[in-house]
């Protein structure tokens, strides 16, 4: 039985993968922009744990809680933020790049809503420190990462596939090849 490919995943377990890696996309991001910024690689993660765990860090040096907890915070976030905008999608027939562009925008979106209402109630401190810009690119990064997971047509790996072993297979047979 090998990975589950979009083709035999249901709608449930799309949206799921798809959050999963909007959460992933906006940890990347958040990660390696404090990092090569000079502000502190972990800090994002310490942020975010300090929402439920408010003994974590705030600072940017790695505390090994902190990182796991933000990151399961950020992935269960994302699969939360991106299952109405998969039901959507799925729902409306979208085409893959407006699928794509879709869940970006709706990322953003949220972002206004999450970061100027929603983080500023939950943990204000945590709030007030974790820039505003990469946050932002952070949920367009997100956004951009699910919706190619919902826009993921089932089959396509396998038609690449197809497709380059004929290529190779052609140039194997070239005079002189």
């Amino acid at each position: 039985m090998g990975a589950p490919s979009p083709g035999r995943v249901g709608p449930f377990g799309r949206a799921v993968i798809a959050g999963v890696l909007a959460g992933c996309g906006f940890a990347a991001w958040t990660v390696g922009s404090y990092g090569v910024g000079g502000r502190g690689t972990w800090r994002p993660l310490n942020l975010v744990a300090h929402v439920v765990w408010r003994d974590a860090p705030t600072s940017g040096g790695f505390s090994l809680m902190g990182a796991v907890v933000g990151l399961l915070i950020l992935l269960a976030a994302g699969i939360v933020l991106i299952a109405p905008y998969a039901a959507l999608a799925s729902g409306a027939g979208l085409s893959a790049p407006v699928t794509l562009v879709g869940a970006a925008v709706y990322t953003n979106a949220a972002w206004v809503i999450g970061d100027y209402l929603v983080w500023p109630k939950l943990d204000p401190v945590a709030a007030r420190d974790f820039s505003p810009g990469v946050a932002w690119l952070g949920h367009i990064v997100g956004g951009i990462a699910a919706g190619a997971a919902l826009a993921a047509q089932p089959g396509l790996g396998s038609a690449a596939r197809r497709r380059w072993a004929s290529i190779t297979g052609a140039a194997g047979r070239l005079p002189g090849g």
